[in-house]
C-alpha cells in the first residue's frame, strides 16, 4: 500500500506558502520595473512674502556664471510682474543677475546701468503651475543662455561685468520699495563661477552634487527640513538665513518634508522582498522541509 504522504511530508510548500511566494515575486517585478523620479519632494515653500538671505560674498560675483535650481510655481506672475527665484542685487543694480518667472515664461537677467537690463527668456515654453521645472541660466561673457529641463530655450548676446555688493536672495527681489515675491517651491539651488554647457547641466540636474565640483561657489540643497539656516554645501560658507531675523518670523518659508523617490521605494521594496523570502525559507527549515 502506498503511504498517504501530505504535501509537507513530500517537501512541497503549502497553499498559503505558494500564495505568499507569488505575492513576493509580483512585488519584486514591480520594484525592478519601477522608474526613478528626478526630483524628490523636498525643499522650501515660499508663500508670497517669504525669503532666504545669503550675505554678500565675492565668490558669488564671478565673471562667468551659471545659476540653476528646481522650481515649482504655485501662482503665475502676470506679464507686467515678476516672481523672482534667485537674485543677486536687483534691477537697479549694476552687475546684478537673477532668475525669474514672468507671465508664462522663465527669464534670466543681467543688470546694466540701473534698469537697463539684458535677458534671455523661454519664448517657446508655457510655464504651468504645480509642476517642477529645472531652470538654468548661463553667461560666458558673450551670450546669455537659459535652459529648462536641460533644453536650450533662449539665447541673447551680452557684454556685462557681473558683480555687486548686495546680498543674494531666494524667493525675493530686494529692490527697495518694489519687492517681488515667489509663490512656489525651491530645491537644489546652485551657482557656478563658469558657464556650464548643456551636456554638463543635463548630466547633473537629476542628482545631488558632492559639493566639491570645480567651479561650484554656492550650493543650497534646501533639504534641512527644519531650522533657520539654509546651508551652503559648496564649502564656501555662503549660508542663508530664513526670513527677516535669525529667529522664527512671518517671512520664513516653510520646509517641505522629504518623501522617498520611486528609486528609493525600489530599494525599500527589494529589502521587503528579501526579508519575506528569508521568512518563508526559515519557516520551511523549522518544519523540516528545507536544508
Amino acid at each position: 500500500m502506498m503511504p498517504d504522504f501530505t504535501e509537507r511530508e513530500l517537501g512541497r510548500p503549502s497553499q498559503s506558502s505558494r500564495k505568499w511566494m507569488r505575492f513576493l515575486l509580483t512585488l519584486m517585478s514591480v520594484v525592478l520595473l519601477a522608474p526613478s523620479r528626478s526630483a524628490a519632494e523636498d525643499g522650501l515653500l515660499f508663500g508670497g512674502d517669504d525669503f532666504v538671505v545669503v550675505p554678500h560674498s565675492s565668490s558669488l560675483s564671478p565673471s562667468q556664471l551659471t545659476v540653476e535650481c528646481w522650481v515649482n510655481v504655485a501662482v503665475l506672475a502676470g506679464p507686467s510682474n515678476n516672481e523672482f527665484i534667485v537674485s543677486k542685487g536687483n534691477d537697479g543694480t549694476q552687475g546684478s543677475y537673477y532668475l525669474s518667472q514672468n507671465g508664462d515664461q522663465f527669464h534670466f537677467y543681467l543688470g546694466k546701468n540701473g534698469v537697463d537690463q539684458v535677458y534671455a527668456l523661454t519664448s517657446s515654453l508655457h510655464v504651468q503651475t504645480n509642476h517642477w521645472y529645472h531652470v538654468a541660466g548661463t553667461y560666458d561673457g558673450t551670450n546669455l543662455h537659459i535652459y529648462v529641463d536641460g533644453d536650450l530655450e533662449g539665447t541673447t548676446p551680452a557684454n556685462i561685468a557681473i558683480g555687486n555688493s548686495l546680498e543674494l536672495t531666494l524667493g525675493y527681489h530686494n529692490r527697495p520699495g518694489v519687492p517681488y515675491w515667489l509663490s512656489g517651491s525651491l530645491r537644489e539651488v546652485r551657482i557656478w563661477s563658469l558657464a556650464r554647457t548643456q551636456g554638463e547641466i543635463q548630466a547633473t540636474m537629476n542628482q545631488s552634487l558632492v559639493g566639491t565640483e570645480p567651479g561650484l561657489v554656492g550650493y543650497w540643497r534646501l533639504n534641512e527640513a527644519s531650522g533657520q539656516v539654509a546651508h551652503d554645501s559648496s564649502g564656501n560658507s555662503n549660508n542663508g538665513q530664513l526670513g527677516s531675523t535669525p529667529d522664527v518670523d512671518t517671512n520664513d518659508p516653510t520646509w517641505i518634508a522629504s518623501i522617498p523617490t520611486l528609486s528609493e521605494w525600489g530599494i525599500i521594496g527589494m529589502s521587503l522582498v528579501m526579508f519575506g523570502a528569508v521568512l518563508v525559507l526559515r519557516r520551511r527549515q523549522v518544519i523540516g522541509l528545507a536544508p
